[in-house]
């Protein structure tokens, strides 16, 4: 009887735990082509996959890595893209903090049905949350020769 009590006395804790302090990864959409997650664990693996606001083939995860005192106090995260599209994607993107409205301006080509290395890092005054976000779209191998594709595609 009292090992029951102690094994429900800790599932109690474990539950009351999971509610204050929640793994699982939020995200808010703040407009079209941006997003903002919080990240599921400190210093942990990759977040789940999102997808980005406007283009449903295009998704993305993020991840915390390290702090950056030098810098001031920024911590450096990490994304990884992931294109389902049947065609190369090329697109400007940025990892920033929640509520960043500036044009992204890092470039990316990513074969179709492909994922990015993950090596492509920002740095964010925000510790638990960052937002992604994907700007000036076009398919096909020549990056130049095509308008951008809106948002919707």
């Amino acid at each position: 009887m009292k090992n029951l009590l102690v094994t429900i006395s800790i599932v109690g804790m474990m539950v009351c735990l999971a509610f204050k302090y929640p793994i699982a990864m939020q995200d808010s959409h703040n407009t079209n082509n941006q997003r903002t997650l919080n990240k599921p664990n400190r210093f942990g693996p990759w977040g789940l996959w999102k997808t980005t606001g406007c283009y449903r083939g295009l998704d993305f995860r993020v991840r915390r890595t390290q702090e950056d005192s030098f810098n001031g106090e920024k911590y450096e995260w990490e994304v990884q893209f992931r294109n389902r599209y049947a065609d190369v994607i090329n697109f400007n993107f940025k990892i920033t903090y929640p509520g960043d409205d500036s044009e992204p301006g890092g470039r990316m080509s990513l074969d179709a049905n492909n994922t990015s290395n993950g090596e492509d890092w920002g740095l964010v005054e925000a510790s638990e949350r960052c937002q992604i976000s994907v700007a000036k779209v076009r398919f096909g191998e020549d990056d130049g020769a095509k308008p951008y594709v809106e948002c919707g595609h």
